[in-house]
């Protein structure tokens, strides 16, 4: 039960609270921008907004998380700390399948249980880099959808960049640890059947 509840956690880290961060990281550089941002995305006042801000903030949650993974993590990111970790370099596509086997491991196996700590621990640095991505993007639907009356001033932006900055190198840092446990994973467990 406390498994379930910690992946339920983890979906959540992943899809939603990413773009909810981002859209804070846009209300502390500028309380103004909430405001333009909702009646960008949703002209309409109605109690209902706040229900679908969350669908919308999870629609964007899945949209960064997988684009993020697809364009950026994948090609770049796990390349770069796969060589920067190891000689003898497993493949990205050895390591996808080393932690697809310890999933499918037995439960109360050191298999299983180094997989869960992984993904726990992948979440949280996708959880950064999502928000970041997010924040990113909110900002950008600003700049377009009020290309003349949106005018924010140099600390809103100082502060929005130091925001996404810290928020991406918090991600680089996680995915470097956790790209470091997964090869070691990989070769602690690989000739296990």
């Amino acid at each position: 039960m406390f498994n379930e509840l910690v992946k339920q956690i983890v979906a959540i880290l992943r899809y939603i609270a990413g773009p909810a961060i981002g859209l804070m990281a846009v209300l502390l550089a500028d309380k103004h921008e909430i405001k333009a941002l909702a009646c960008a995305i949703w002209p309409w006042s109605e109690p209902r907004f706040l229900w679908l801000m969350v669908g919308f903030l999870a629609v964007v949650g899945l949209t960064v998380y997988y684009a993020h993974r697809t364009l950026f993590h994948y090609p770049l990111v796990l390349r770069f700390f796969i060589w920067l970790h190891t000689r003898n370099k497993p493949s990205r596509d050895e390591l996808a399948f080393a932690r697809w086997k310890r999933r499918g491991a037995k439960d109360h196996t050191d298999e299983k249980s180094v997989q869960n700590q992984l993904d726990e621990t992948n979440a949280a640095g996708h959880f950064f880099y999502c928000s970041a991505w997010s924040a990113l993007l909110f900002r950008w639907i600003l700049c377009i959808k009020f290309p003349y009356s949106y005018t924010p001033t140099c600390f809103s932006w100082v502060t929005f960049w130091a925001i996404v900055a810290f928020l991406f190198i918090t991600a680089l840092c996680a995915d470097c640890q956790t790209t470091k446990w997964d090869i070691k994973a990989y070769n602690d467990f690989k000739n296990i059947k």
